[in-house]
């Protein structure tokens, strides 16, 4: 009998859908980037979502609830990460309130780590054990487990990260922000690291304007992947839509016309820095007016 009841389990493991591949994944540089478990600012709190199952529920796919919002369905040996508001919330693998809910404490400026795993119901006492009754009696069902940070990174390092199909709230977190920063350590946007800004920070916006020469023609090549990756990352995390919403599309717009530009060498890299500047403070006005009114 005890034969039968492995056979059984292993039967109900294999034979559902396997739908991880089907899972989209981040980029390599973006899935590196995460890898190096960077502290998130002290406004937010980073969290990680991860499954390296054995063998219960391997070949399933696990939803994940955040706050009763969707983020998407988790494969296994893959995980999520995302930056939260500190502050109280709710991992789930159902849309309704369950007494398996993970609730749990974000902390600012600090990284958490979550296991995702599906384990074993226990058997109902006197079941008979019948083909029905067995898979009845020994169906599995989602636990979340918060683990130690020295444990989560061993966990997260042996999975690959998946992209979140749905993002949480503009009000609670700011989802994959690694996309875009990811662009800076890009291998493929080597060639153009010193004379753009991959990621849009300023820190040397002065220096780059400083630059004459145009792009070479092997660098246009780099300007237009440069572009692609960009228009990814923003429609994997698009704005919120609020009463900015307008101003950060046509902004993100503008900024990609303006990459088309270069990548045609109707410019140099400084007027490019110099004009993007231009846009990003346009913005940034027309930003303050409507805070102003509000």
């Amino acid at each position: 009998m005890s034969k039968l009841l492995v056979n059984l389990l292993l039967f109900v493991t294999f034979v559902l859908p396997a739908a991880a591949n089907a899972e989209p994944m981040v980029s390599e540089a973006e899935d590196a980037v995460s890898k190096q478990f960077q502290m998130p600012p002290s406004d937010m709190a980073g969290v990680y979502i991860y499954r390296d199952s054995m063998l219960m529920g391997k070949r399933q796919v696990g939803a994940v609830w955040l706050d009763g919002q969707l983020l998407g369905n988790l494969p296994d040996e893959t995980f999520y990460y995302m930056q939260i508001k500190p502050g109280n919330h709710i991992l789930s693998s159902q849309a309704a309130p369950s007494d398996r809910d993970l609730r749990f404490e974000a902390r600012g400026g600090e990284n958490h780590f979550v296991k995702m795993e599906f384990v074993r119901k226990v058997p109902v006492a006197g079941a008979i054990p019948l083909v029905g009754s067995v898979i009845g009696a020994f169906s599995s069902h989602v636990k979340f487990e918060t683990v130690s940070e020295e444990d989560g990174r061993e966990g997260v390092g042996e999975c690959r990260q998946a992209a979140l199909q749905n993002g949480p709230a503009g009000s609670l977190a700011t989802v994959q922000p690694n996309c875009v920063s990811a662009l800076e350590t890009d291998p493929e946007l080597k060639t153009i690291r010193e004379k753009v800004a991959l990621s849009g920070k300023e820190d040397n916006f002065f220096t780059l304007m400083s630059i004459e020469e145009r792009p070479s023609p092997g660098e246009r090549k780099v300007i237009v992947k440069w572009g692609s990756k960009r228009e990814r990352c923003f429609n994997a995390n698009p704005p919120p839509r609020d009463s900015y919403y307008d101003i950060s599309v046509e902004a993100f717009k503008l900024g990609q016309k303006l990459i088309l530009e270069l990548s045609r060498g109707e410019m140099s890299y400084g007027q490019f820095a110099e004009k993007r500047k231009e846009i990003k403070q346009s913005s940034l006005t027309k930003a303050n007016l409507i805070q102003a009114k509000d």
